[in-house]
């Protein structure tokens, strides 16, 4: 059995040894008393469940250490959990197997358009795996960022945040069709985060993009016509619109291409609200109507977690929320910064789901400090793993270069700095 990389952060921190050790002394056929009394001696953060698959203990050509993710579920009191694979060898050269599930806190970092980042020569260093490797360093490395989350936008413009030209991988064909060369890209990104332990939510469509707003642009070859920003959003966002058939043949060829990857959240869009609020011919429920459409879509091909982001409170963060389409939260800043224990406490309210705490929109504002105290908030006491916190900062843009971390970056702050912040957050609560 070919050696799999070791790809969940949670076993990677236990000593050495310990979880072998463990799995050595199970009989046969462990019982379930058995098998509880292995998880509490593990003490490891979030294990809530040890099972024993099919093949626990089977003959074979032998095989070495391992573990992987299978994926991640929605759980009970408001939690998201990993569920790993773990196979260790017996002395009779065979394997032995366990099924784990870990509620799992996440805290994310980066900006949202890395994916169309390609390599412009073959002998530049490779940005995904230096920036997966350098925000997901476990707790105890010296520096000690910790982060296993990263957003990615995908209905943009290629160089939103600063990639240039020549290192972007273009999303759309002129026929508006997905380019299969964009498809292996977004495929290797994600792949690159899991072997760093990283989840990767795939948002689809972006308000700044549809509408416009801070000239934000759509990807290239996308025809958006017109100023009218309210217009713009109206005529994209709505069930049965002239660009359905764009819509559906884009999250097809995208969910067509991740589905089987077990690090894969989706986002139905970015902080989606009307701007200017609800005409006559155009109403919240039917920006509702739009987003199930969306992500009975996803799910029609993809397995994986759904949520959205409104942006809003008052407009349409509750009945987007309590669509039974969607499985957890994703409250932007004006949702949360007043009250993050109550943001929290509210979203258990929309069919007890997770929410992840964004600070999309203020990255230029807050500093450190903050970001680590409102962190620690989101993960501690009895909010423990049922919140998430994603931090949008700096990232490199053009070639991988290690010093990016210690660069100033947006607003003159450097990244390490907001690093370390999620590290000593999740120290802090324990997760």
């Amino acid at each position: 059995m070919a050696k799999k990389k070791i790809v969940v952060p949670e076993l990677a921190a236990l000593k050495a040894g310990v979880l072998e050790q463990e799995v050595a002394a199970l009989p046969e056929k462990p019982s379930p008393k058995q098998l509880e009394e292995m998880r509490q001696r593990l003490d490891l953060p979030g294990l809530e469940s040890i099972e024993v698959p099919s093949n626990f203990i089977g003959p074979g050509e032998g095989c070495e250490p391992s573990s992987e993710l299978l994926g991640l579920e929605k759980a009970a009191g408001q939690k998201i959990r990993r569920v790993i694979l773990n196979e260790t060898p017996t002395p009779q050269g065979g394997c032995r197997s366990l099924i784990l599930r870990l509620a799992t806190a996440f805290t994310g970092y980066g900006a949202y358009s890395l994916s169309f980042w390609k390599k412009a020569v073959a002998s530049e260093p490779d940005l995904f795996n230096g920036f997966f490797r350098d925000i997901s360093a476990l707790r105890g490395s010296t520096p000690r960022p910790s982060a296993n989350w990263h957003r990615t936008i995908l209905f943009q413009a290629e160089g939103t945040e600063g990639i240039p030209e020549n290192h972007q991988q273009l999303m759309l064909t002129p026929s508006l069709a997905v380019c299969a060369a964009y498809l292996t890209n977004l495929k290797r990104f994600v792949d690159v985060a899991n072997t760093h332990g990283v989840i990767v939510q795939v948002c689809l469509f972006h308000f700044l993009a549809i509408t416009g707003a801070h000239d934000t642009k759509p990807p290239t070859h996308f025809p958006l016509s017109g100023t009218d920003q309210g217009l713009r959003f109206r005529t994209f966002c709505k069930v049965g619109g002239q660009h359905q058939t764009f819509q559906s043949n884009m999250i097809t060829a995208v969910t067509q291409a991740l589905k089987d990857r077990p690090n894969v959240v989706w986002e139905v869009g970015n902080e989606l609200r009307i701007p200017g609020g609800e005409t006559t011919d155009y109403k919240n429920a039917d920006l509702t109507a739009w987003i199930n459409w969306v992500a009975q879509k996803i799910r029609q091909n993809a397995p994986q977690l759904i949520s959205t982001s409104t942006g809003l409170l008052t407009q349409n963060e509750r009945p987007v929320n309590q669509l039974p389409s969607l499985d957890h939260c994703s409250f932007h800043l004006g949702q949360w910064r007043p009250d993050i224990a109550g943001a929290v406490n509210r979203a258990a309210s929309y069919s007890d789901r997770h929410v992840v705490i964004d600070t999309d929109g203020a990255n230029g504002t807050l500093v450190s400090s903050e970001v680590q105290g409102y962190a620690t908030t989101a993960l501690s006491g009895v909010l423990k793993y049922r919140a998430s916190f994603d931090h949008k900062s700096s990232t490199p843009v053009a070639v991988y270069d290690p010093s990016w971390l210690t660069t100033q970056g947006t607003a003159g702050k450097k990244p390490l700095e907001f690093l370390t912040a999620l590290s000593n957050a999740r120290a802090a609560a324990g997760v």
